[in-house]
């Protein structure tokens, strides 16, 4: 049986408070793995095995909405989030022979009174 799969949505989010100077390198690259690695790893297998032969596909990619201003103790995830809007952009490029339509949203905070 083969595998389909028309639409691919990346949420992978590793997320903790931390401060810039106490961050360690494991902390940082700890985040950029789960986020930015895990979603291109993920992307790959799907164009491979699902987008590339019919030449259709759609991926939305999950950012978050403080990656242009930054925020404070939040480094590693701005950082991982600017990486992933970054390999939306190239990969809707370097696709575009195929038909595969990426897009990255970047959701913020909803406050709803209760």
């Amino acid at each position: 049986m083969k595998l389909v799969i028309s639409i691919l949505v990346n949420a992978a989010a590793g997320n903790f408070l931390c401060e810039a100077e106490k961050l360690s390198a494991k902390g940082l690259q700890t985040v950029l793995d789960i986020d930015v690695v895990g979603t291109f790893n993920v992307t790959k297998a799907v164009f491979t095995k699902c987008f590339k032969e019919r030449k259709a596909g759609v991926v939305i990619n999950i950012s978050a909405n403080n990656t242009s201003k930054g925020q404070p103790l939040q480094v590693h995830a701005c950082a991982a989030k600017s990486a992933i809007e970054s390999l939306t952009r190239s990969l809707s490029v370097e696709w575009l022979p195929y038909n595969i339509r990426l897009n990255c949203i970047a959701p913020g905070m909803v406050i709803q009174k209760v």
